[in-house]
């Protein structure tokens, strides 16, 4: 009895304490138990390697939420765990060697947990692609406000352009998607392939990154692309070959337009192919070949010593020929072929023309405007139909006077011709146009010059045309150093040297006359170093930018001028 009493009163105890525990007593109201919250995350892993795996580095990311780190294992994968992360993210590793690279990873669906996102070469270029800026740079001020323009499609279009340079570069098999596909022995295959054309050609990934992001036309940063006046290549011609004197020039096919008058529309424009620039074997427009012979840097001659070339830094190739009577000399310009679109027309340009009227050709400034449609509304400054080159009297047309429409065979047809386009690497763009009755114009973007520095040295060549389109038998040369500006008057003197001659003297320059972007010389004379004095002819030249040549009109000797930076 005693046992049963002591289990019924060890039981009675159990209860009531369990009975507290519950809150006690005969009460109705209870209090709901609430479970811990487990915090959501996702997870970034992908591969870090340039064809070589990168192990041990550290990887980091960062996302519209939240960030995180990793290491990446011998085989170069990785993976970081963002608590609370959301998408999209850039990651970044740096190499062995200290370079920089940098992914991006943006999910179809926000509510992905993972997501794969390699880290390459390659994938460096889409990030600069994507930025339109330097991945670093992109990286940097990545925050919530950056990462809601970045999307899986704005991704796939800068994927699609990289893939297409480095193609057109000579880099084969690159995956359509480098940022997820994984890095099989194929891939890695692609990305030693790229490392080994960077070396052959000369280029730096860090140059190529930065001519990318330059050009971008897939940018998700709403601003729009600084061009660089610096003359470059871009990108894809950047990766291929180059010739031994030349680094601008490089294999592949190029654009050529060579006016003259009395001649077909169709005769005036095609296409040359550089096959090899180790030997320099040309395929010309007509389906036969021959060789240039380097005659200095960047310099060659072709047909027994009849054509005289030259390249300027941004791969513009210039050229005087004789032509098929053996007499004339005639000349031409060509540049690596690209597409372009109608969009890329819009704007404000400037350009110089020698513009024809039965057989002569007389010198022409244009100012011009195009919109979406391609129609221009042109001002210009000359009149063809006069017997001297006078640029001071101007006419605005009515809109439409000129217009431009994509030709799906490249270039544009204008109204009275074909215009064909180069950007360079710098993200410039310079139109040239040939008209059926062969009028020539060369077309740069509207701007405003600055003064240059002083102490800049310029040394150029120079090649020419005339009233009737004809060319000079020699390719002339000159250098000048700028000695001092003057703000005020927006001015600035230089001190002119032309190789053969002993006469070196100061002329006076004004920039942004008669218009902006425009540069003017007036005529005059100057005391020559030699104690003789110089003759100052006046010129009305427009450089272009971006590309390392300017062209002038030479009013009073009625001549139309080329002038090509030497390397």
């Amino acid at each position: 009895m005693k046992n049963i009493r002591s289990g019924l009163n060890g039981a009675a105890l159990a209860f009531a304490a369990s009975l507290a525990a519950c809150g006690g007593g005969s009460s109705d109201s209870s209090t709901p138990v609430t479970p811990t919250a487990t915090p959501t995350g996702i997870t970034l892993s992908g591969t870090a390697s340039t064809g070589t795996a990168i192990s041990g580095k550290t990887v980091s990311a960062k996302c519209a939420i939240g960030n995180g780190t990793g290491t990446s294992k011998d085989d170069g994968s990785y993976s970081v765990a963002i608590e609370g992360g959301k998408w999209p993210c850039l990651a970044h590793v740096t190499t062995a060697d200290g370079t920089d690279l940098y992914t991006v990873a943006a999910p179809a669906s926000s509510t992905a947990t993972t997501a794969m996102a390699n880290i390459t070469p390659v994938t460096q270029l889409v990030v600069a692609s994507l930025a339109g800026t330097a991945p670093a740079s992109y990286y940097g001020a990545f925050d919530a406000t950056a990462a809601a323009a970045v999307t899986s499609t704005a991704v796939v279009a800068a994927q699609t352009a990289v893939v297409a340079t480095l193609t057109s570069g000579g880099v084969a098999n690159v995956p359509a998607d480098p940022v997820s596909t994984p890095v099989t022995p194929a891939h890695t295959a692609a990305l030693t392939n790229l490392g080994t054309t960077l070396t052959n050609s000369g280029t730096t990934l860090a140059d190529l990154t930065t001519t990318v992001a330059t050009n971008s036309t897939t940018t998700v940063t709403g601003v729009p692309s600084v061009t660089s006046g610096t003359p470059s290549l871009p990108a894809d011609v950047a990766l291929r070959p180059a010739a031994s004197n030349c680094a601008a020039l490089r294999s592949g096919t190029y654009r050529l337009v060579h006016p003259k008058a009395n001649t077909a529309l169709a005769d005036q424009y095609g296409k040359i192919v550089i096959n090899d620039v180790k030997t320099m074997a040309i395929t010309f427009p007509d389906g036969s070949t021959g060789n240039w012979a380097a005659n200095g840097p960047c310099r060659y001659t072709g047909n027994a010593g009849r054509t005289d070339i030259v390249v300027s830094p941004s791969g513009v190739v210039v050229a005087r020929y004789l032509a098929d009577d053996n007499v004339t000399y005639l000349m031409a310009i060509a540049f690596p072929d690209q597409s372009h679109t109608q969009a890329e027309l819009v704007g404000s340009w400037n350009a110089i023309s020698l513009n024809g009227n039965n057989g002569l050709f007389a010198g022409v400034l244009i100012r011009a405007t195009v919109d979406a449609t391609g129609a221009a509304t042109p001002t210009f400054c000359g009149d063809p139909t006069s017997a001297t080159w006078n640029t001071s009297a101007c006419t605005t047309l009515p809109s439409g006077t000129l217009d431009f429409k994509a030709n799906p065979d490249g270039g544009y047809d204008s109204k009275y011709g074909r215009a064909f386009a180069y950007r360079a690497g710098g993200g410039e763009l310079m139109i040239v146009e040939v008209d059926g009755d062969g009028s020539f114009t060369i077309i740069t973007h509207q701007r405003t010059n600055s003064l240059p520095t002083v102490g800049t040295v310029n040394n150029s060549w120079g090649l020419s045309m005339g009233p009737q389109l004809t060319s000079t038998s020699t390719v002339s040369e000159s250098g000048n150093t700028v000695t001092s500006v003057d703000a005020t008057a927006g001015s600035y003197v230089r001190h002119t040297h032309n190789p053969g001659t002993t006469n070196d003297h100061d002329e006076t320059l004004r920039v942004n006359n008669p218009f902006d972007g425009y540069t003017h010389r007036a005529p005059g004379t100057a005391p020559a170093d030699d104690g003789s004095t110089a003759t100052i002819r006046d010129f009305t030249a427009l450089g272009l930018r971006g590309m390392g040549m300017s062209v002038l009109l030479l009013e009073s000797q009625k001549t139309f001028f080329v002038s090509v930076a030497k390397p």
